[in-house]
């Protein structure tokens, strides 16, 4: 409660990451109220070397509570990415960039009007994965709407030129959490927004299935039922 009698929620941070280097603790400053988190919280870092919080609720940096939400790599230096953007749907406002933990600038790498999620860096912080698609600009479509769609793929953007390029071109498919696992080879989800979830590999431009029918639960696959968009697949599968 504060001076005026009013309740104040509030808050426990959740680690969402540590930088390679051991430097940087990356922070979600989550509520204790679930209903408050569901549209974004404030993301901060905690720089170990110097002691010292970055809080970077003033450069609009707000994020959702999923630790895939960012990615980090020893090649990207003081600078992480981060879909960046509140609203529980991942069809609107889901705007991937680099941030710079020292200054909070927030440098776009996806193409306006892109609702992008699941980054993963290469190991040299040169490319980074991510799967998106056009983002609904009608207020009124529901988020399963826009899933079933089918033009949800996995994309890689270079860190330095921001030049895109497509990597999955397979419609009627929701394509996520794309992962490097050697080289360019990468490994990536496809539900087939039914009744299936899949996992895939990328190799040379040639796609092949690695195993069929991931059970996760009727919430994570269903594209009627999956939370607002978000496949927590990290709950489940630890790849290496």
């Amino acid at each position: 409660v504060d001076s005026t009698g009013g309740w104040v929620p509030g808050m426990f941070p959740i680690i969402a990451g540590i930088s390679k280097d051991l430097r940087f603790l990356y922070i979600l400053e989550h509520p204790h109220s679930g209903s408050l988190a569901s549209d974004g919280v404030v993301f901060a870092s905690y720089d170990i070397n110097a002691g010292k919080y970055f809080h970077y609720e003033e450069k609009n940096i707000f994020t959702l509570t999923y630790k895939d939400n960012i990615a980090y790599s020893t090649g990207l230096g003081d600078a992480i990415t981060i879909i960046n953007g509140g609203g529980r749907e991942m069809n609107r406002e889901k705007n991937l960039g680099l941030l710079n933990l020292n200054t909070g600038a927030f440098e776009p790498m996806a193409p306006k009007g892109t609702a992008a999620m699941t980054p993963f860096i290469s190991g040299d912080g040169t490319a980074v994965l991510y799967a998106a698609s056009p983002e609904s600009n009608d207020p009124q479509e529901e988020v399963s709407q826009w899933m079933k769609k089918g033009n949800h793929f996995i994309y890689s953007v270079n860190s330095k030129t921001k030049k895109v390029t497509q990597l999955t071109k397979s419609q009627g498919n929701y394509d996520f959490s794309p992962m490097y696992i050697g080289g360019s080879s990468i490994i990536f989800f496809r539900s087939n927004l039914k009744d299936n979830l899949s996992l895939y590999k990328l190799e040379n431009g040639k796609e092949i299935k690695i195993t069929d029918g991931v059970f996760l639960a009727p919430t994570e696959y269903n594209p009627v039922d999956s939370f607002y968009g978000h496949f927590e697949t990290y709950y489940y599968f630890d790849i290496k």
